[in-house]
């Protein structure tokens, strides 16, 4: 694969990507909270064969091994793959996971209805051909295969900084593109893709480099009150269950 800025940016990332956003309280918090999110949206991946696109040093590649998927981890770096090598053979499931170096912006590697799932978690937003990547997500899913995503909204209570993220079209904190979303601009990509939406959940979040007990507490209690009720519209980050149809 030719290097591209991309490409490069996280492969520098690679080393530091886990300690970097996982390793505060609230980092704790967000990545036990997104796993909880997807094991209750894909309770049943026994059997099933996964795609992770973007899946970076595979925090949701292992889960999902763990709860008995077949996955296929694509991301552009080969860096964050060989930490995810590492990680699955740590957790002693080196042979169930697959890792495909791949930029998801461009055609996906696999043929027509190869996959049970797809799952595109904290990477939509950095992909700039949105519209290109759904088609080929319903292209290499099964008839009525699952594709799981979610993005940060632009319609919530973070939206100035959504405005300047997608004026910038990088993200606040790190030279790589970004864009936030509305559901109504989401809805309307998995529409014109022949998706159909089964389930929304929503997810609210400070900073993840937040050490701090009280804002713990006061995003766990913001949290619990934006995942099911009429607030997940509104929450700063929006998971969307699709189906295939």
């Amino acid at each position: 694969m030719k290097n591209t800025n991309k490409q490069f940016f996280y492969s520098k990332e690679a080393l530091i990507y886990d300690k970097k956003r996982w390793s505060s309280m609230v980092g704790q918090y967000t990545d036990k909270i997104q796993k909880e999110i997807i094991k209750s949206m894909l309770f049943d991946v026994s059997g099933k064969k996964i795609l992770e696109i973007g899946a970076g040093t595979g925090r949701f590649s292992i889960l999902l091994s763990e709860m008995g998927g077949e996955i296929t981890a694509l991301d552009i770096s080969q860096e964050m793959l060989n930490i995810l090598k590492r990680k699955a053979e740590k957790a002693d499931i080196p042979n169930k996971i697959n890792t495909v170096q791949s930029d998801a912006s461009q055609k996906i590697p696999f043929p027509n209805e190869t996959f049970d799932f797809c799952i595109i978690i904290n990477a939509l937003s950095h992909i700039k051909d949105t519209q290109n990547l759904f088609k080929e997500v319903y292209r290499v899913l099964k008839p009525n295969g699952i594709f799981l995503s979610n993005y940060p909204n632009l319609i919530s209570v973070y939206f100035p900084f959504g405005v300047i993220v997608n004026l910038r079209k990088r993200s606040l904190w790190e030279k790589v593109f970004t864009k936030w979303y509305s559901l109504k601009e989401i809805g309307k990509l998995y529409k014109m893709n022949n998706f159909r939406i089964i389930s929304i959940k929503g997810q609210f979040h400070f900073p993840i480099h937040v050490n701090n007990k009280i804002f713990l507490y006061l995003l766990c209690f913001i949290d619990k009150i934006f995942r099911n009720s009429i607030l997940k519209y509104i929450a700063s980050t929006v998971f969307i269950k699709v189906i295939k149809k």
